[in-house]
């Protein structure tokens, strides 16, 4: 038994004893990890079943205990232990359509040298139109594909030649 399933353990000792459909809806998620933890080479666990939790405590522990399995176990037969390295920004690792808001819009802006452009200056520029037009619109939220917010980008550069 793994450390980071006898740690779940402390927290969820009935787990071992308990059929599934006697579980409350916010222990499911626990309980889902803890049959990873037991054997994960036959049992997945969906991350989408954090969206099933009211308790946003309760998600960031399962993530704790998956990061610590991570950490501690799944990789530990490697010779070289190195923290765990968060992904590079979605934009730059997705080949799927890749849609922004007006925050990522700022992120991206600045993280292609246009320092002066934070979300509330995308808003002011959004509420004058002077942005391109969103690609999509859901609940009122503008959203831009990532080939628009590079032309727009782009143009934002060819201004200051």
């Amino acid at each position: 038994m793994n450390a980071t399933l006898k740690e779940l353990l402390t927290s969820f000792p009935h787990f071992e004893q308990t059929a599934p459909e006697q579980l409350t809806d916010q222990e499911y998620p626990f309980y889902a990890l803890y049959l990873f933890l037991k054997d994960p080479d036959t049992n997945g666990f969906d991350i989408r079943l954090l969206n099933s939790l009211t308790d946003r405590e309760d998600a960031l522990m399962i993530l704790s205990f998956i990061e610590r399995y991570i950490q501690t176990c799944r990789y530990s037969t490697s010779k070289a232990t190195m923290p765990i390295k968060r992904p590079p920004v979605a934009y730059k690792t997705k080949k799927e359509p890749v849609y922004f808001n007006q925050t990522d819009v700022a992120r991206y802006l600045q993280d292609q040298g246009h320092k002066s452009w934070n979300r509330h200056k995308v808003h002011v520029y959004y509420k004058r139109g002077k942005l391109p037009e969103p690609d999509k619109q859901l609940s009122n939220t503008p959203y831009w594909e990532l080939e628009t917010v590079q032309l727009f980008s782009r143009a934002l550069f060819s201004r200051l030649d």
